[in-house]
């Protein structure tokens, strides 16, 4: 789980609204938010945050982490709870977590403190979104 960046010139959208990937892959890649999710964002605190995500492609679900946070030395991960239903190919999935640290825990699988989040939160300097859902995926979008 580095937040992997892929060039580019390895991505098309031959699907209308969806960003397809032209050469198979099998690692877990992710959306990294621009600098305007960044910075000090403490008072997202106690709020949710919610999208919605579809892909294209077969397998079963990945298990890496749906959203990294990472700030003052401190990653944080949230992983896909029961309460967004199943992930199905081709239909949205739409995602709500509250920013609280129940919600999160660290790298290790150890719950989140309040102090975790809100260090993070302090001075947020990566924020990940999964894009990469099942390992023969062809296509994704997040909105």
């Amino acid at each position: 789980m580095d937040g992997r960046q892929e060039d580019s010139a390895s991505f098309d959208y031959h699907i209308q609204g969806m960003l397809t990937h032209s050469q198979p892959h099998r690692q877990t890649l992710y959306w990294n938010m621009p600098q305007r999710f960044r910075g000090d964002k403490v008072t997202a605190y106690g709020g949710t945050m919610a999208f919605e995500i579809q892909y294209s492609g077969t397998g079963p679900v990945n298990d890496e982490p749906l959203v990294v946070l990472k700030g003052n030395g401190i990653t944080l991960v949230h992983r896909k709870k029961d309460q967004y239903g199943h992930f199905q190919p081709d239909r949205p999935v739409p995602i709500t977590i509250e920013t609280y640290e129940q919600s999160y825990e660290r790298e290790n699988g150890s719950p989140a403190g309040r102090e975790d989040l809100l260090m993070v939160l302090a001075d947020l300097d990566t924020f990940l979104i999964r894009a990469t859902h099942v390992p023969n995926q062809v296509s994704t979008r997040f909105v």
